[in-house]
């Protein structure tokens, strides 16, 4: 079947699917959403590529045809957005969903869910208090070593040594958008980083925006202009803002943005996780969240994937952070998407969620490298969602105290704005200002994660997953606590559990580890010295001289060297040199240069 015949097929679906409806949309229904996404099957590439605007114009006016206010979009060649102004009838609308989904071209037909960028309000009294007697900044704890009570901390400062990432590395950052304004997440041509990126926010239904916010759809300009809702918002509009509370504005990608990337060793406010890297704004969170049609197309064009009447990035990103959600399944639009992600090389990282309870989507995605947050102790922190489908864990922030107007003490600090509804003007988060959520839990990994790349451009989404994990550090176990998913239901600990790799992943992050496994030169010196600690007494450091990195070991008088073409690994000991890498086998035992 060619292309056009394919689209011939679904729109004989949607004139009948129409048809059932019986006309115009009627009276809202909040049981039945406005807005539905329609997966087709794969086609051959031949076919697909015969995809044009004609399809989806004469889709559209079919689909008016039979509903005044349908509007009928496509985003790519296999997904469409149906968007109505209200509410078809009820009584034959399921049979219409079933029409659609028993055509032999369509693979899914799924309501348009929100996504909600991964928020928290803990228990703390000290989040709610506005007015704070004392300023007590505590640095940026959670990307140094361990000590003391201390123990999730990621070791991203000592993993500097090795990586401090790449120019030729972009991550993409699909959140609420960024301040540009910020002097921390410049863009690239006013001497920062950041990428011009693009704006995924769509409209509410047909020409109303009021959870976009800037007056109109999908447009070249991620700029955040706040997501606050008050009362009176609310109530003048019901059906976009229905299931949302009212709240300041959160500048979320801001934070997300700051934590993976802000402008470092610059004298001025934090440090990003990744130095180098640029870093790619990608809005598909408004006001009450996003939809999954929006974010889809968000996710697809970062990674260099052609969206439907969007100009084609020519800066694919090679990790993509989206620390948002939603409660339920995996859907089939997301899974496809992410698919086609994962085969390009790209890496997705995403937050597990704030709910205490099963992940979220896109979390529970196959492939995602998803992340739950832990305390400063490293036992799980009360919010984070917990299951299988967690990869890692890393800080989530946590503020021990209790006390109205004390300071948060393990807050995640990074980039906000001033403003509670517009933009005021660039600020930080502290410990009287938190910062807590898996949502910044997440841009840890990714950050970490473009280090890797940065050391080793080659790796494949599923070789930064291994080498993640398996340099994870063990969970500690609080000896008051149980088990997750057991947790405390009372007191100042709820939600707490001491993490198990069934519901918190492989372990804590270790950026150190983490790098140096992506380093096969750092691996096999390390292997080497846990293999036989009596001949190589763990080398105070690495040096290079000539083709060959060694290390010395004082204690031995002795050096083992590796050469730059991975030809030998000589152990030199007075006059005596030994050939490790063909006598003894070493480069084979070690594993270290087969990556998983």
């Amino acid at each position: 079947m060619t292309h056009t015949s394919l689209a011939r097929s679904v729109a004989y679906a949607f004139a009948m699917a129409f048809a059932l409806l019986g006309g115009p949309a009627l009276a809202n229904n909040d049981a039945t959403p406005t807005r539905w996404v329609i997966t087709l099957k794969p086609a051959a590439r031949a076919q697909a590529a015969d995809a044009s605007n004609s399809v989806a114009l004469r889709l559209a006016a079919t689909a008016q045809r039979f509903a005044a206010s349908a509007q009928l979009r496509q985003a790519s060649v296999r997904h469409f957005v149906l968007t109505t102004a209200d509410t078809p009838a009820g009584n034959h609308f399921q049979d219409t969903l079933d029409a659609l989904r028993q055509d032999p071209m369509v693979l899914a037909v799924e309501p348009d869910q929100r996504r909600k960028r991964h928020n928290v309000v803990p228990n703390d009294p000290l989040f709610s208090s506005t007015t704070f007697a004392s300023t007590q900044p505590v640095g940026q704890w959670h990307l140094k070593g361990n000590s003391g009570d201390v123990k999730s901390a990621t070791n991203v400062e000592a993993a500097w040594s090795y990586s401090q990432g790449s120019a030729s590395v972009v991550i993409a950052v699909l959140d609420t958008g960024v301040r540009f304004d910020h002097p921390e997440l410049r863009r690239l041509t006013a001497g920062g980083r950041l990428l011009d990126g693009y704006d995924f926010v769509s409209e509410d239904s047909p020409n109303k925006f009021i959870a976009a916010n800037d007056g109109d759809g999908w447009d070249a300009d991620p700029s955040d202009p706040g997501d606050w809702i008050d009362a009176a918002l609310i109530a003048a509009n019901p059906a976009a803002l229905s299931d949302c509370a009212a709240e300041d504005s959160s500048w979320h990608g801001t934070r997300t943005a700051g934590i993976i990337g802000a402008l470092s060793q610059n004298g001025t406010g934090i440090s990003g996780v990744d130095w180098n890297a640029r870093i790619l704004p990608v809005r598909v969170l408004g006001r009450c969240g996003g939809f999954t049609s929006d974010i889809v197309s968000g996710m697809r064009w970062a990674a260099g994937l052609h969206v439907i009447g969007v100009p084609d990035n020519f800066f694919p990103a090679k990790v993509i952070n989206m620390s948002l959600g939603g409660s339920g399944a995996c859907s089939v639009m997301e899974q496809v998407a992410v698919d086609e992600i994962l085969a390009r090389g790209t890496v997705i990282v995403a937050s597990a969620g704030n709910s205490g309870q099963a992940v979220e989507s896109p979390g529970n995605c196959r492939g995602v490298i998803t992340v739950g947050g832990v305390r400063h102790t490293g036992t799980k922190v009360g919010y984070s969602s917990l299951g299988p489908e967690v990869s890692i864990t890393a800080p989530a922030g946590n503020c021990v105290n209790t006390g109205a107007g004390q300071p948060c003490l393990y807050s995640i600090d990074t980039t906000t704005d001033r403003g509670t509804k517009a933009p005021a003007g660039p600020a930080y988060t502290d410990q009287m200002n938190s910062n807590v959520g898996t949502s910044f839990s997440a841009p840890i990994v990714a950050g970490v994660a473009g280090l890797l790349m940065g050391m080793n451009p080659t790796l494949t989404p599923a070789q930064i997953k291994a080498a993640l994990q398996s340099s994870a550090r063990p969970f500690p176990a609080d000896p008051s606590l149980s088990a997750c998913p057991g947790n405390i239901t009372n007191g100042d600990n709820v939600g707490q559990c001491n993490c198990i790799t069934t519901q918190c992943g492989a372990g804590l992050l270790d950026a150190l580890a983490a790098v140096k496994a992506v380093n096969p030169t750092e691996c096999l010196f390390n292997w080497a010295e846990r293999s036989v600690p009596d001949l190589l007494p763990a080398g105070p450091g690495t040096d290079v001289v000539g083709p060959y990195q060694f290390r010395y070991y004082p204690s031995r008088d002795s050096y083992l060297g590796v050469s730059a073409d991975q030809g030998r690994l000589l152990y030199v000991n007075g006059s005596s040199v030994t050939d490790l890498g063909t006598r003894e086998g070493w480069y084979t035992q070690s594993g270290c240069y087969r990556l998983p």
